[in-house]
């Protein structure tokens, strides 16, 4: 019933919005936008379950279409908005293929993954009988601090043991399971929850001595999707907190960009490297000083700025316009290259190069792009690398085969996970997994291989263990 109602919602507010822009030029992107939104929750979503994989899709779906729906609450194309704004990126005339090209490549990803977990998490007989309850909150949030506490070494060390960088990456990633089950324990046992607030609240300010906002950012979204998870249904009494925390997200997104370059500057003493030089107090001091004297109208100039960095169509249009008039097709040749490139362990091939996304942007748009030397990373993003291996027409099935393998893995995980804790745990790193806009073909594929790999192990031997310690006796 919630689905269905949510489903109408949708549907009413979509067509009063197009109503609203029935003249627009942007009228036929945009129902396609919206339909595509509504699609990934008919087809995903569940209250008895957090789909990550949805959360991670309407992430991908808002890099296409943050752009479009910013240029109708301004009146105007994709192309005006590039023309006016003086950027060196970005071909306005092949704006609207490249959104058309890239919403279509999340759809076939997306339907991909459909086809394998379509019935898998709508059997919940295992999960809603296995006594959530004797989990014990108070030794979880201890579990998790351990967790914590790992994670601040290995960010600290990440670059000393670099034969063991996909190990540790896997660790990091894993963590995010253990928050998000830390929070819907405690919420739907309503145990603990000062204990909670204050260890999430501690971590939410360390986050803004790191060098990314996804320091902080992951924090606020797991968050939400934990307690809106954690209730037995969505009442309305909770859309006015549920309004102030998305407000918090978009806050602390526009701060962030606002303060973020001098911010970087500092912490890397002026060397432009992606790494901190230095301690966190000096960090965390130096960022109150920075958003103290953050206005409310720099907040507003810079939502443009926020636009153009979640979006992903600009390079994708000049990689349009590069490829094949400048630059052929390769033929398979990038996939190729990022399969074998994890068939190489740093174990036992020390001298591997590091993965460079600016440097490929470059190569595949024939712009001049910041890299590492200037301490920013740029990725074209996986789907316009299929465009680059295969096409405008064949691009769609590795898109598709990517989708099926990420299904496969999820359904893996979820199936074998011995209850519903270590389900939640296993699976809320898809959240990540699925972001296809946000890391090239090598990273997309390679991040799925080391967490499959690991995370087999995983399964197989940390529940019995760990349930030992954060389970309560029979």
């Amino acid at each position: 019933m919630l689905k269905q109602n949510a489903i109408k919602t949708l549907l009413i507010g979509s067509m009063c919005y197009l109503f609203a822009i029935i003249d627009s030029p942007n009228f036929i992107l945009t129902a396609a936008s919206l339909s595509v939104f509504i699609l990934f929750i008919q087809l995903f979503y569940t209250h008895e379950f957090p789909s990550f994989v949805l959360f991670g899709l309407l992430m991908q779906w808002l890099s296409v279409s943050i752009e479009l729906h910013y240029c109708n609450f301004h009146g105007i194309t994709l192309a005006e908005k590039y023309l006016s704004s003086g950027k060196s990126y970005g071909a306005p005339d092949l704006l609207n293929e490249a959104f058309w090209l890239n919403l279509s490549g999340i759809v076939a990803y997306a339907f991909g993954i459909w086809v394998i977990i379509r019935k898998t998490t709508t059997n919940y007989e295992k999960t809603n009988t296995n006594g959530l309850d004797r989990y014990n909150p108070k030794k979880i949030i201890y579990l998790y601090i351990g967790l914590f506490i790992l994670s601040i070494f290995i960010k600290n060390n990440l670059f000393t043991f670099v034969s063991l960088s996909q190990l540790l990456n896997f660790i990091l990633t894993l963590k995010w399971g253990f928050f998000f089950i830390m929070i819907y324990i405690c919420i739907k046992q309503k145990s603990n929850l000062i204990f909670l607030s204050c260890v999430v609240l501690f971590e939410f300010i360390l986050g803004f001595a790191s060098y990314f906002s996804s320091s902080f950012l992951n924090i606020l979204v797991l968050s939400v999707i934990a307690f809106l998870f954690s209730q037995p249904r969505i009442k309305v009494k909770y859309l006015a907190p549920g309004l102030v925390l998305i407000s918090g997200i978009i806050y602390f997104v526009l701060l962030w960009t606002s303060v973020k370059e001098k911010y970087r500057m500092f912490l890397n003493q002026g060397s432009r490297e992606q790494i901190i030089k230095v301690d966190r107090d000096e960090a965390l001091q130096k960022f109150t000083e920075l958003a103290g004297d953050v206005t409310t109208s720099t907040l507003v100039d810079n939502v443009s700025d926020v636009v153009d960095r979640v979006g992903y169509i600009a390079y994708f249009s000049n990689t349009l316009q590069y490829v094949p008039t400048l630059k052929p097709h390769q033929d398979g040749a990038i996939y190729w290259n990022a399969v074998s490139y994890y068939f190489k362990p740093r174990l036992f091939f020390p001298e591997k190069p590091a993965i460079d996304d600016s440097k490929h942007t470059a190569e595949y748009t024939g712009l001049f792009i910041s890299g590492k030397e200037s301490g920013t990373s740029i990725s074209l993003g996986y789907v316009p690398d299929a465009y680059i291996d295969f096409g405008a027409v064949f691009m769609f099935f590795p898109l598709l085969l990517l989708g099926i393998c990420t299904g496969w893995i999820y359904r893996y995980f979820f199936r074998k996970s011995p209850n519903m804790f270590w389900a939640m745990v296993l699976t809320t790193p898809f959240f990540f997994l699925t972001n296809i806009n946000g890391m090239n073909a090598d990273k997309v594929i390679g991040a799925l291989l080391i967490y499959t790999v690991f995370g087999f192990f995983t399964i197989r031997f940390l529940p019995k263990y760990v349930d030992r310690f954060i389970m309560n006796p029979k």
